[in-house]
């Protein structure tokens, strides 16, 4: 299980809405001058703070707790999958398609792009139907105990 620590922003029932802050590694990064998350960074340096809807039916939680959510590995690596490795093999495909159909050059791009563009709409609208279901969501797994002052 893949774990972030955060604060709870928003109760709704069943779940909360946590912020939780992003880390980069950048700074120690050896690739940092070639890399896309090193740029994005510099270009939008205030995004310090994520926003994840996370389940918690388990508990009784108020604004302000700190809380440990996790999410299954599995299910990122799924969403992985979907996201990156699908859109390229149908990039590839619809390029080794117009290579086998003897397609110019530009037919066999724009049937690439084509196959491309078509899996990106597949894929929002998979997603949007089967990964907003609870199995996938993050979950509250503990909260973290404040200390409390001693008077």
């Amino acid at each position: 299980m893949i774990e972030e620590q955060g604060h709870v922003m928003a109760v709704e029932p069943g779940a909360v809405w946590v912020q939780t802050i992003r880390r980069t590694t950048c700074g120690k990064c050896q690739a940092k001058s070639g890399c896309g998350h090193s740029l994005m960074e510099k270009l939008i340096p205030n995004r310090q703070h994520a926003y994840i809807k996370a389940l918690s039916d388990n508990y009784s939680l108020q604004v302000g707790d700190e809380v440990v959510i996790g999410i299954e590995e599995n299910t990122l690596v799924n969403a992985s999958v979907l996201v990156y490795l699908l859109p390229l093999c149908a990039l590839l495909l619809g390029l080794f398609l117009g290579h086998w159909w003897q397609l110019h050059e530009l037919a066999s791009l724009g049937l690439a792009l084509s196959l491309l563009l078509l899996t990106f709409v597949g894929v929002r609208d998979y997603s949007h139907k089967h990964f907003v279901q609870k199995k996938t969501l993050p979950v509250v797994i503990r909260v973290k105990l404040a200390a409390q002052a001693i008077s």
